[in-house]
Formats: structure tokens, sequence, C-alpha cells
């Protein structure tokens, strides 16, 4: 029979009388079940009665005096629950859960047709649904203590438990698992059903409530369990962390997060562990922090400062628990590596030697490089790490790095190539090949973290210039080594310069060859063209564009060397036709004899050293004066040379009438026959540094005008007309391709050259450029 509504009758055949009898038959068998009188009870008699209300189109009314009966059972069930003492409180709630669900299953079985068609029919919630509803809010009724007095005494057996006090945990278990098992049948019922989970709940006044999953469970004991738990553990963590060494606070953390793991698996839902855990973090750590993070003598600083690896690796687990400890920790992590970095930077000595401050900072830098292969050997740890992670410890410590070792208009771009000078001139000497791939990849290092790399170019340049013209490197494979690691990193185009530099060198070596042998060719042939003086010259010959030498001036140089220059001028015309030489003596250098009371001593010096003391073979006694005049030295420079020839007691210092001279020390003496004078600086130490650091600042600004001059007309003539900020945007975007990033105001200079110089025009809109 299908069901039609309460509203229609079927007069004859099951009337009101019927299903009354019916109904109040099966309500004498609900209340045997309940008092377990179920002996003489005949479930096939009461299956046919539920049948016989549904096929009579009384199912509303057998599904609401259901309803209303699930209440009085339950009320009846959970009354010694209420009534019992402390002790017994959770014993009888279990008990009476059990014998409620025993009522629940009964009846169930003998309403089965009912399930089957008129609920299912209707889409109305099943008979387990309406009980477990009914159950859950019986005991949560505002007019009930059962529920504060359960939870109480969970929470109370929970913080004893805490506190090493034994405890019944099966019945405490048992009784949680009532608030879960009371929504997971429901939610069984409704899959079988085919119903949402999240329904309607029904009460005896015919009102509802919307039904979320678990709801009941999280709002009765895991929302109150979560509030103890941070009460208990913010009290016991400031007493601990008062008490015990940084060390011994991480070891109590892990204990209790284990207990507390363990405590959450065995008692609540697995969706609570999550929660409990951020509820212990919050209580324990993050109530902390100032205390475990920046303490100098018992925080994480101690342990980073002492670079303790293994302690410091347990602590990042640790807080990896938790989003908000961990974010702190790897917060407080990047500011340490900052604030260390520009401590480094702050001491006097390293100030004022830039190799001691690379050093410093490569030392730094092993450090926590340290910490985080400790980080990958370990499996628990290794996704810290992860390069492919964004916010993994790697990322951090490269941006906090980056952001300090490229402050200021180019950052240690200076203070690294002088490092690099200074050990591919004598730092690498006696090195095994370990440790001379250790250094050169420790460069490379920090040269990954350079972000004006440009800068970087034409200092490294500079330095290798100077050390190659003057024959001071150690190693010319160690040089290409390092050329080579450059070029992996920024490419072949960022490196041509310096390649070329190279292969000027080995054509430097043929060139020198071809004219030694020239030489000894024409002595046989024609001896009588060469001077009687002996003289041998070795030319490096350097392209144009590559080497940056800051100085070009040629000074008038001896009799002795005009033929010779002029020799060889003649021969390189002769081999390499359509090429000029233009001479520069201002980084040459030569060996110098001389005779001091029948004492031949050998010295090599500067060629402008060579040129002042063979004015000596000429003259007894000069002035500075007299220098610039005959050698077109600038009397600057003179001062600067001589004063390292006074300084090896070559040359004496004389007051003479028309000022101070200069003359030789006939009774020069030295105890090696070879011997090395100075070569003048641009002053000491710290005086030098700066004169060299100016010197490459304004090549590189030089460098980078044009630079964006031609980018700002590249980019103009594919556009043809550009409002100024598009255009600015464009430009930063493109000159990030070229290894620097230029400030706004070197934009705006190169765009007003390019309007002075008409290569572009400025609209009408003052705010727009036109290609011209």
């Amino acid at each position: 029979a299908e069901y039609m509504g309460m509203s229609t009758f079927l007069s004859g055949q099951y009337s009101w009388d019927d299903a009354n009898k019916d109904w109040g038959v099966i309500e004498e068998a609900l209340n045997k079940i309940v008092e377990k009188d179920i002996a003489n009870l005949s479930f096939e008699d009461l299956w046919r009665r539920c049948h016989s209300l549904v096929v009579g189109r009384q199912g509303d009314f057998l599904y609401e005096q259901l309803n209303s009966k699930f209440f009085e059972i339950c009320e009846k069930i959970l009354s010694p629950v209420e009534n019992a003492t402390e002790q017994g409180t959770l014993s009888s709630l279990r008990e009476a859960w059990l014998e409620y669900k025993r009522c629940i299953d009964l009846v169930s079985k003998f309403c089965l047709y009912m399930e089957k068609n008129y609920i299912a029919k209707t889409r109305s919630r099943t008979l387990k649904m309406i009980g477990f509803d009914i159950f859950r809010n019986t005991l949560e009724s505002s007019k009930s203590k059962m529920k504060d007095k359960v939870v109480t005494i969970i929470l109370s057996m929970i913080k004893g438990e805490r506190e090493g006090v034994s405890c019944d945990k099966t019945l405490l278990k048992t009784v949680v698992d009532i608030f879960i098992e009371s929504e997971l049948e429901c939610r069984h019922a409704s899959e079988k059903t085919g119903l949402t989970h999240t329904g309607l709940v029904s009460t005896p006044q015919g009102q509802s409530q919307f039904f979320n999953p678990l709801s009941f469970y999280r709002s009765m004991v895991e929302a109150p369990y979560l509030i103890e738990t941070k009460l208990f553990y913010k009290t016991e963590s400031q007493k601990k962390v008062k008490e015990c060494s940084f060390i011994e606070f991480i070891r109590y953390l892990e204990q209790r997060l284990a207990e507390e793991r363990e405590r959450s698996n065995y008692y609540f839902h697995a969706t609570t562990e999550p929660a409990v855990v951020e509820a212990f973090f919050e209580a324990s750590v993050l109530e902390n922090i100032p205390n475990l993070l920046d303490q100098t003598d018992n925080g994480i600083k101690l342990l980073l400062d002492k670079n303790m690896v293994e302690e410091i690796r347990k602590v990042f687990i640790l807080f990896k628990n938790n989003d908000k400890s961990y974010e702190a920790l790897t917060s407080y992590f990047g500011e340490y590596i900052q604030k260390t970095t520009r401590s480094i930077f702050e001491l006097e000595e390293n100030r004022k030697e830039p190799t001691l401050l690379i050093e410093s900072l490569i030392e730094f830098r092993k450090k926590i490089q340290s910490i985080l292969k400790a980080f990958e050997a370990r499996e628990d740890s290794k996704l810290l790490v992860s390069h492919s992670n964004n916010n993994s410890l790697h990322y951090i410590v490269r941006r906090q790095f980056e952001k300090v070792l490229n402050e200021g208009s180019n950052g240690i771009t200076y203070e690294l190539n002088v490092y690099i000078d200074y050990n591919f001139k004598k730092g690498l000497k006696n090195k095994s090949d370990a440790e001379i791939e250790n250094i050169l990849a420790q460069m490379i290092d920090l040269f990954k973290l350079i972000r004006n790399k440009d800068a970087f170019e034409i200092g490294y340049r500079k330095f290798l210039t100077k050390r190659l013209v003057a024959d001071k490197y150690l190693s010319e494979d160690t040089e290409r080594i390092m050329l080579g690691r450059l070029r992996l990193e920024s490419g072949p185009v960022y490196t041509m310069k310096l390649e070329n530099i190279f292969n000027d060198l080995q054509t430097s070596i043929a060139v020198n060859s071809a004219f030694k042998t020239q030489i000894r060719k024409d002595r046989a042939t024609t001896p009588s063209i060469f001077p009687n003086n002996e003289c041998e010259i070795e030319v490096k010959l350097l392209t144009t564009g590559f080497w940056p030498l800051d100085e070009s001036f040629t000074c008038f140089l001896p009799d002795e060397l005009i033929w010779w220059i002029n020799y060889f001028d003649t021969f390189y015309r002769d081999r390499y036709s359509g090429r000029k030489l233009l001479w520069n003596t201002a980084f040459g250098v030569g060996n110098l004899k001389g005779y001091f009371n029948n004492r031949k001593k050998e010295f090599l010096m500067t060629t402008y050293q060579m040129v002042i003391c063979m004015l000596f073979n000429r003259y007894e006694a000069i002035t500075i004066d007299d220098v610039n005049r005959i050698s077109k030295i600038s009397k600057e420079e003179a001062k600067r040379q001589i004063k390292d020839l006074v300084g090896i007691n070559l040359l004496l210092r004389v007051n003479g009438p028309d000022g101070e001279r200069y003359m030789v020390n006939n009774d020069f003496n030295h105890k090696n026959y070879e011997i090395k004078v100075p070569k003048p600086s641009g002053g000491k130490g710290q005086e030098d540094h700066e004169r060299n650091r100016e010197i490459i600042s304004s090549s590189v600004i030089s460098d980078r005008k044009f630079v964006v001059e031609a980018l700002i007309a590249r980019i103009l003539k594919q556009r043809r007309r550009m409002e100024h900020g598009l255009l600015v945007e464009e430009v930063i975007k493109a000159t990030q391709e070229k290894n620097f990033m230029p400030d706004i105001g070197m934009i705006k200079q190169a765009i007003e050259s390019l309007i002075v110089r008409e290569f572009i025009l400025r609209d009408d809109d003052k705010n727009v450029y036109i290609y011209n």
C-alpha cells in the first residue's frame, strides 16, 4: 500500500481505534524492553502491528509516538546517572549508554518494515538517528546537570593522570567514546538510508535544530578539554621555564608532547590530536617565546652561538609540530642571521681590512651551513631544508644573507674581490688541491648571494688586470678554474671580457717568443744594428676594452730603452699589419742592475721607479721638478715612487738651496742580491681601499649609465610611444638581466640625457616619451 498521508483514511479497513490499539501493544512492549522483561514478548507480533500501522496509513502517527517514547525511555535510563555519586557517575553513564543502545536496536528490528517503507519514502530520519539525537539532547539539556558533572570528572581524571595519578583508563575511554559513538551511529544510519548526516534533529516540542558531524563531541568534551589543556600547560611551563635550562625545557616539551599525543590517540577522536597539539604549543611555547628565543645565556641564541647542531635540530623538529611556533622560530632564526652578519660588518678590524671581513663571513656561513647539513642528514628533518620549498630553512638563510650582503650601493662586491685577489696572489700558496677547491667553493658561495654582479665583474677585472700585468698570481690554472665557475653561474656573456684577458695572455706569450726568435735571427745576420747596451724586454699585449687600466700615461723612457721599444714596434707592425700599439708604462715592471762600491745588486721595481733611477746615470742629484720636466712623470706620482726608493735607502734625501734633492746612496748595502722595491700604494690600509673602491664605483656608474641609456632607446624604438611609469618599469625589468638594479634617479638622468641629444622626445603630455 502506497503511503498517501495522515489526512486520508480508507473507511472500514483500518481505523483510529485499530491504530491506538496497536500502538498500545507496542508501547507496552517498549516498557518491558526498558525493564528487561522480554521473555514473553513476540517480536513477530510487534512487527505485524508496525506493519499494520504503516499499511493503514498511520506511519506519521507511529513515527511521532516512537519519537516521544524515546524521550521518556532516555530520561528513565539516564536518571541513575544524574543521581550517582562522583565516583560512580562514569560507570553509571556507561551502563546507561549500553542499555539505551540495546533498547534502540530492539525497536529498530521490529520496526524494520517502517524503516524500509515509510522512512525511506518520506526521507525521514531513521529510528536510530532519532534515538541517538534524543540521548545527546537529554545529556546536554540545561535542565540536567549531567553534562557539567560528567565533563568535570573526565577533566579531573586527565589532570590527575598528567600529574602522575593513576586512573581507570578503560572506563574513561569508554565514556569519551559515548560522545563520539552517539554521533557516528547517526552517520552510519544516514549512509544506509542515503540521508545526509547534517540533517534536522527532532525535539519533543516539534522544534528542529541543525546537526553537524561530531559537533556534540566537540562542544561537550573536546572544547573543555582544550581549555583545560591550555590552563594546565600555561601554569606548568611558566614554572619550568624559570627552573630549567633551555635544553632541559626542550626535553620537557618533547616528553609532554609525546604524552599528549598518546593520550589524545587513546581517549579521543582522531581529529582531536591536531587541536590538542596546537593548544599545547600555544600554552607552553608561544606564551614563553621571549624566554625561549632571545635570552643570551639561556635560549636558542645560546645554542646558535655555541653551534650546538644536534640540539638545534631537535628544537626545529619539535617546533615544526605547530605552525605558529615554527613561524616564530624561523623568524627568529632569520633575525639571528641578519643581526650576527651585521655585527661582523661593524667590527673595527673588519671595517679596516676587507679580507678579514670576508673570512669572518665565510666562517659564519660555514657555521649556519653545518646546521642545514645536519638537517639534511636525518630523515626526520630533511623536509625542513628542502630546496623545493620556499619556506624551507635554505630559503630563509639565503634571503637573510642576501639582504645584509647587498646593503649599500654595491654590497660586498669590493670586499669579495679584495679577498679573491689576496688568495690568488699569496693566500693559496702551499695549499693542497682539496683546500684550494674548498676556498674557491666559498668564494662562489658568496658570489651567488651578490645581486649587483656587474659591479663584481668590473672589480674582478680590475684586480685580475693588476695581478696579471704585475705577474703577481700563483697559478694560471687556478685563475681559469675560477673563471669557469663564474661562467657556470652567470653565463658566457658575463665572463666574455675576462676570457679575452686570458686570450691576450696567450697571444703575448706567442708574440714574445716570436720576438726573441727574431732577435736571434737579426743578431746572426745584421749584428751591427743592435746598440751596445744589453737589454731584454717582454711586452704584454692588452686589447683595448677588455683590460680596465685606470692609467694610460706613458712617460719618457730612457734612451737605453727607446731603441728596443722602436725595434719591437717595427716587428709587431710587420707581423700584424693594421694594428696600433699604445705603450702604457704605468703598470710595467723592470729589473735594474746597479754597482755600489763594487757590489752588484739587482732591483725589481716599477717602470716609473726604473726611469727615475736611470736619471742618475746622467745627473748626480735631482729634484721632484727635475723628474717631472725630464720624464713627464707627474709630481704627485714622482713623490709616491721616490718615497719607496728612499725607504729602502737606495736614494738619499738632502736639503739644497732650491729645496729637497735626491741622490744615489753609493754606500747602499743589502743582505740580498735581488731586492724587491715596494710598489707605491694609494694610501695606508683603509685609505687605499677607499681609493680603489671609489675608482671601481665610478667605473660601475659609468658602465651602467650606457647600459640604461641603450635599454631606454631600445624599448622606445620597439614601442614608439610610452608613459613614464611603464618605461621605468620595463627598464628595471631589463636591467635585472644585466645583473644590476638601477635606482630611479639614474633612469631619470638617462632619459634627460637622451632627450638633450634628441634620441627621444617628450610629448605634449610631459609624462609620455616618443622615439625620435
